[in-house]
């Protein structure tokens, strides 16, 4: 049963309703690729990237505003600029 619920959580479409980023050749939703052209996930067999704990200084990252709310945003995910901890949706 805990393996069909984990298939049924699994996005397989880019939700424009959530933060996302745009790469060159994809856009980028919670650590997840999606094609541009249909916005299907890439690889959706693969597995779920967990949530980072903080956001990694050491890659790109860019800010954005969400809700109102400054934000980083880094492989899809946001991050409190101040403590580089997560925000929850």
């Amino acid at each position: 049963m805990g393996r069909a619920v984990e298939e049924l959580s699994r996005p397989l479409k880019l939700d424009k309703g959530r933060p996302f980023e745009s790469w060159f050749d994809c856009y980028i939703q919670n650590g997840m690729k999606f094609r541009k052209d249909n916005l299907l996930r890439v690889n959706p067999e693969g597995p779920i990237p967990a949530r980072p704990e903080r956001l990694n200084i050491r890659e790109p990252r860019q800010a954005v505003e969400w809700n109102r709310k400054r934000c980083l945003i880094q492989r899809g995910w946001l991050f409190d600029p101040a403590t580089h901890l997560p925000i929850d949706l």
